[in-house]
């Protein structure tokens, strides 16, 4: 003889009633060694640390890796700046990355702010305001040309996926940028555009960061007006405030995940 009972479902604003027959009981156990799953059973790759969103298309992976609020460490290599460490703040980011399946490469690779952390596919996606970016054109990293960072980037055939992908982030993040490709205006929020140049002058700890930050056309000064704000404002914030304070940025929208990724990856 059969059971009945009801349930309640939740499901955005509907609240639904529904009716339960029970026809059988058993123990879990039972159930799991007759189920036969290995048919409709799929594998996915070891994904790096961070990874939310995994595609497969065609010959090519992408992964969509998020990262958190976090102060990150650039220095330039432009000779006249040799030495000098930029202390800059970072708000909810994503990579996306993408692999071909054939050879292993791992170009091109792009890197995007957040006003928070994921929550769907159809997020909103800003330009960032770092350098090392093809900013007009499609939001890719220059990753450099030598063989050393070749083979950050790419490492060998005995190198995981995973591994080179979660190296070449943490090259990202140590990188040392240099002048190479310039930084639009339009892409810095108004809070470092409002800053001026000619008010930074005076200040002991940021008497490096100003010599950078005067010349107009230098994308360094972007790095260093970050640098100078973040110092002045956010230098006793953990990264949840942080990340909060960012978010009410006035950021340059780029795409939506969901566009990026189907037109990046397929």
């Amino acid at each position: 003889m059969f059971s009945s009972s009801e349930m309640i479902i939740l499901s955005g604003d509907r609240a639904q009633v529904v009716n339960l027959t029970v026809q059988k009981t058993m123990f879990a156990e039972e159930f799991l060694r007759n189920i036969d799953i290995k048919k409709e059973s799929f594998d996915t790759p070891l994904l790096p640390p961070g990874t939310i969103y995994y595609r497969c298309a065609k010959n090519a992976g992408g992964y969509v890796i998020e990262g958190g609020p976090r102060v990150c460490s650039f220095k330039s290599q432009l000779p006249e700046y040799a030495g000098l460490v930029f202390q800059v703040p970072i708000p909810w980011h994503v990579f996306i990355v993408r692999v071909d399946l054939e050879s292993g490469f791992i170009r091109p690779s792009y890197l995007f702010f957040t006003k928070g952390p994921i929550k769907s596919i159809d997020a909103q996606l800003y330009h960032t305001w770092l350098g090392n970016q093809y900013h007009e054109r499609d939001g890719s990293l220059c990753l450099g040309h030598d063989d050393d960072t070749h083979r950050i980037e790419v490492g060998n055939s005995e190198t995981p996926i995973r591994r080179r992908i979660q190296m070449l982030i943490s090259h990202v993040y140590s990188s040392a940028f240099n002048n190479s490709l310039l930084i639009p205006k339009s892409f810095v929020p108004k809070e470092l555009q409002a800053i001026p140049a000619n008010k930074l002058d005076g200040e002991e700890m940021h008497r490096n960061y100003y010599a950078i930050a005067a010349g107009v056309e230098n994308p360094h000064k972007w790095l260093a007006l970050s640098h100078i704000y973040f110092m002045r404002n956010y230098r006793s914030m953990n990264e949840w405030d942080m990340g909060k304070e960012f978010g009410e940025w006035t950021m340059r929208p780029s795409s939506t995940l969901a566009e990026l990724i189907s037109k990046r990856i397929g």
